[in-house]
């Protein structure tokens, strides 16, 4: 498995080509628990303000986004003097029919777990999932990214669906296990910066 190694700068002024990092998050962002777009990010943000960070929940299903490799993605980027980032992306994220509830509990490890900080608004899913820990959410206009240039952990070209909206991407160099999708340049929405711990199980 063979990836560039070359570390580029993240730009947010719509030229985004040779800049996105090495390795992020991408997540095809959407509605979520009775939410549009909008309010999701307002409310996020406003955690931030208040509290520092806020907490991003997602389900990891097929194993695309697990709290021990985005924590180990953050720990390689940090030696290099780089931030972990998650970038929400346009696509079409369908809301969940299942009813959402209140997460309680998060784990960096899966085996010890602690109360859900309670300053924090509502971290919901329809059941025990993954959250990513955030420390800045940074609106962005006129940019994109080519989810062609990058493989998901499996080292094939990136699809996304429910389920596994969320994803750890790395840029790649030799020919991945499959096509890419058609629709390769989206929309970057945000640019959301990690914090320790990086990514947690919640339930």
């Amino acid at each position: 498995m063979v990836f560039a190694q070359h570390n580029p700068k993240t730009g947010t002024d719509g030229r985004m080509a040779n800049k996105h990092p090495n390795q992020l998050v991408i997540s095809v962002y959407g509605p979520h628990a009775g939410e549009d777009e909008s309010a999701i990010l307002r409310r996020k943000m406003e955690d931030i303000r208040r509290i520092g960070f806020t907490m991003w929940y997602y389900k990891d299903g097929h194993k695309l986004a697990s709290p021990r490799d985005i924590q180990q993605m953050a720990f390689e980027l940090a030696e290099n003097s780089e931030l972990a980032q998650m970038w929400l992306i346009q696509g079409g994220g369908v809301a969940t029919k299942s009813e959402a509830k209140a997460m309680a509990e998060f784990s960096p490890d899966g085996i010890h777990y602690a109360p859900i900080d309670s300053r924090l608004s509502h971290v919901t899913g329809s059941r025990s999932g993954v959250a990513l820990f955030i420390s800045k959410i940074e609106m962005v206009s006129e940019s994109s990214i080519d989810i062609g240039l990058f493989a998901d952990i499996k080292y094939r070209h990136m699809m996304f669906g429910q389920g596994y909206s969320t994803q750890l991407a790395k840029r790649f160099q030799a020919p991945p296990t499959r096509a890419p999708m058609k629709s390769r340049n989206r929309s970057v929405w945000a640019i959301c910066t990690l914090r320790a711990p990086y990514c947690v199980f919640v339930r």
